[in-house]
């Protein structure tokens, strides 16, 4: 059954079961998907985000 998932909601289904267990860890996930701009460019406004310098 988890092979036919994507791979977003695959990591859904275990977040939220390790939220029942109580193993929640801190922490963000995000996916972006067909976003026009190259690699590079992405890198430096998601290092930006977190707070590096390029």
């Amino acid at each position: 059954m988890l092979n036919n998932l994507r791979k977003r909601d695959r990591y859904e289904m275990y977040y939220l079961s390790q939220v029942e267990q109580g193993k929640k860890r801190d922490g963000v996930y995000a996916l972006g998907q067909y976003i026009p701009m190259s690699v590079d460019k992405a890198r430096r406004v998601i290092d930006q985000i977190r707070g590096r310098s390029y």
